[in-house]
């Protein structure tokens, strides 16, 4: 199937975007009719930006789809209806165009690969069978080491210094008898590798399947040796760029963060949207929103998420009944991203507390209670009627006990508990004068206190101390992948930090984007120059040094 959408310039139809895409095996079983009508469908659904509020024109060349809306639809199957509903919302006049005219979009949906021809065919090609190129890692011949070996300053200074540990002596190698500076060890002789071959010895082993350090520091000596073999080892394979990209090491896990403690009720809400759910009475989505000072929940159904029906739902139900608070806390959703929202908000004269993208644990609260409502919806028998079940849910949630502060959230709100369907110690209260009842309210409400958030996590906190220095960092990807994708993007260039908040600040693409630092991990590069670092022997840990100087103060060596 194949598309072209043009518009009109000085009587001139000028190309603004293309659609091409292979029907799958089932639709390419459809009749004529259907396949035109998919090939349409889809072509708008692909423009749907560029369209919608738009008056334009269909230009087909299958003439029967010209009177498609006109005819009947008792009896057409589901996928032509619903294919016709979706045309229908459209402000579109429809046209038809000979085949031979429509050259774009035929031509279009007629892009296929050229079959393979079986072997047997090629002998009967005229033109002789030749390989173009063959890509093969690059080779370290024994010429380029007696060359590089005898221009080596590092070289000299080894075989003049007695005390050395690298022992070398010239061996006679390969078929020309070559004399090459190696190390015998074993019955092994190892070609000393001056400075200029080494990163390329290294990239020849490790090129093919990207081993550890490990690995590659008992591959790379099995061949080759130079001083501080190790280290430079250890110091390419953590800067490779694709190993990073591509294997998964310890996550960052930074210890959780606190709110600030509101001062009084509604002051802080959080806000967050749950669904798609299955369609009840026509609702498919639920707006939640919960006070951070009581824990009092609110659950909204709604037919759909436009950023008009958030805001409206959120006035009517929260704003109407408790006042504006002076935060809320939402998630990076479009809904709560957009202008609307947004202008709700500035009228109302609320601050807005955004999460980092695939953080969750920023919205905690209103995230927690998602799985208790969920929870509680599924526990009935007919919970796709969910909107049925939801008020009485509702109820069960907000007279519960919560272990923090051994108080429903009812209790929090109202100063005394709500009465449930099923109570049966029913006391009623003698008749109280209300300026009395509101003195005591008061006095009661205004010694009523929040409990501060307890994070129940057993997880130990980790932060690399190459996270506080790094100049470039790797993202995690957190969305589904497909096979072989790499779980890390980047290099992303680090253009500032927040310690208050865990976040950093990085350039994507030429976008600046906050992110948390659970999804990052600091990218590491070989520096420019390596002959400008220091040769630093061996670390020896601090418990061998202990244990040494013990046996020298004891006089055993």
């Amino acid at each position: 199937m194949g598309g072209a959408l043009e518009q009109q310039v000085e009587g001139t139809w000028r190309p603004l975007a293309f659609f091409s895409r292979k029907f799958n095996p089932a639709q390419a079983r459809y009749s004529t009719f259907d396949r035109e009508l998919t090939a349409m469908a889809e072509s708008v659904k692909y423009f749907d930006y560029y369209l919608e509020g738009r008056r334009f024109t269909l230009v087909t060349d299958h003439k029967p789809l010209i009177y498609a809306h006109n005819q009947s639809h008792d009896k057409a199957p589901p996928r032509r209806l619903r294919q016709l509903i979706y045309l229908a919302q459209f402000e579109v006049n429809y046209e038809y165009l000979p085949g031979k005219s429509n050259e774009v979009a035929d031509s279009l949906s007629r892009i296929e690969s050229a079959p393979a021809k079986p072997v047997d065919d090629l002998a009967s090609f005229e033109f002789p069978l030749s390989i173009d190129s063959i890509t093969i890692p690059p080779r370290i011949d024994l010429p380029d080491i007696v060359s590089t070996q005898n221009e080596d300053a590092e070289l000299s200074d080894i075989l003049k210094d007695p005390s050395h540990k690298l022992k070398l002596k010239t061996i006679p190698l390969g078929p020309e008898n070559l004399k090459v500076y190696c190390e015998s060890r074993e019955g092994v002789n190892r070609p000393y590798l001056p400075a200029s071959l080494r990163k390329e010895s290294f990239s020849l082993y490790h090129g093919d399947a990207h081993p550890s350090a490990r690995a590659m520091k008992r591959r790379v000596k099995e061949h080759f040796v130079w001083p501080n073999m190790d280290r430079d080892i250890a110091r390419w394979c953590k800067s490779c760029i694709n190993c990073q990209l591509a294997k998964v090491g310890r996550h960052t896990s930074p210890m959780p963060l606190h709110f600030d403690t509101p001062d009084a009720r509604f002051d802080h809400v959080h806000i967050d949207i749950v669904g798609p759910l299955p369609v009840s009475d026509g609702y498919r989505y639920l707006l939640t929103m919960i006070d951070r000072y009581t824990r009092w929940p609110e659950a909204v159904p709604m037919r759909d998420i436009r950023a008009e029906t958030v805001a409206n739902e959120f006035r009517k139900c929260w704003i109407a009944r408790f006042g504006s608070p002076i935060t809320i806390t939402t998630d990076q959703g479009k809904q709560f991203e957009s202008a609307v929202f947004s202008e709700l908000l500035r009228i109302l004269g609320i601050k807005r507390c955004r999460t980092t993208s695939y953080h969750p644990c920023g919205n905690g609260m209103i995230e927690r209670w998602h799985r208790s409502l969920k929870a509680a919806i599924m526990c009935h028998a007919k919970s796709k009627i969910w909107t049925e079940l939801l008020p009485s849910v509702m109820l069960g949630l907000r007279t519960r006990l919560l272990s923090s502060c051994d108080a429903s959230p009812a209790d929090m709100l109202y100063g005394s508990p709500l009465r449930i369907p099923g109570d049966l110690c029913v006391n009623p209260d003698a008749e109280i004068d209300p300026k009395i009842f509101l003195n005591k309210f008061r006095a009661h409400m205004s010694q009523v206190r929040p409990v501060p958030v307890t994070h129940k996590t057993n997880r130990n906190a980790f932060v690399t101390a190459d996270l506080n220095t790094c100049s470039h960092v790797l993202k995690v990807v957190r969305r589904v992948k497909s096979p072989l994708v790499p779980p890390y993007t980047g290099p992303h260039k680090v253009l500032s930090r927040d310690p208050a908040f865990n976040t950093f600040k990085i350039d994507i693409n030429g976008r600046e984007v906050v992110v948390s630092i659970d999804r990052l991990k600091p990218a590491h590069f070989v520096p420019s120059v390596d002959a400008a670092l220091p040769r630093k022997e061996k670390l020896v840990p601090n418990i061998l040094r202990k244990r040494r100087a013990k046996k020298c103060e004891s006089g055993n060596v």
